[in-house]
């Protein structure tokens, strides 16, 4: 995967120390992007983005994924470029929309959607 690679840290817990992961994304053909989220010393992924994303849509609105080091929160804005389901498990229409995931036990859970 080519693309943009952001390097983050994952608080231990105690005198356990840090541990350092990447997270990154790039394109994943049909004009739509893919991320994945890798611990930097073993090369494993640790958990993939639940959906891909489109680059850009109709309404003007582009795929944008947000992040900051000292947190396990990961914000993607943009349409998916799957069908895509809530936090309930029904179905979502085809729109833009800011989706706010948690790294928890290494994977992505979602914890929050709003309607762009």
């Amino acid at each position: 995967m080519s693309g943009q690679s952001i390097a983050l840290t994952q608080s231990g817990r105690g005198l356990i120390l840090p541990v350092t992961i990447l997270c990154h994304t790039g394109d994943c053909g049909g004009g739509a992007v893919c991320g994945e989220i890798l611990d930097i010393e073993t090369g494993k992924v640790i958990s993939e983005f639940p959906n891909a994303y489109q680059l850009g849509s109709g309404d003007g609105n582009y795929y944008d994924a947000s992040f900051r080091p000292d947190s396990r929160l990961l914000v993607v804005s943009g349409v998916a470029a799957d069908p895509e389901v809530d936090r309930e498990g029904d179905p979502l229409s085809a729109i833009s929309r800011t989706r706010y995931f948690e790294l928890k036990d290494d994977r992505l859970v979602l914890i929050k959607v709003e309607n762009n």
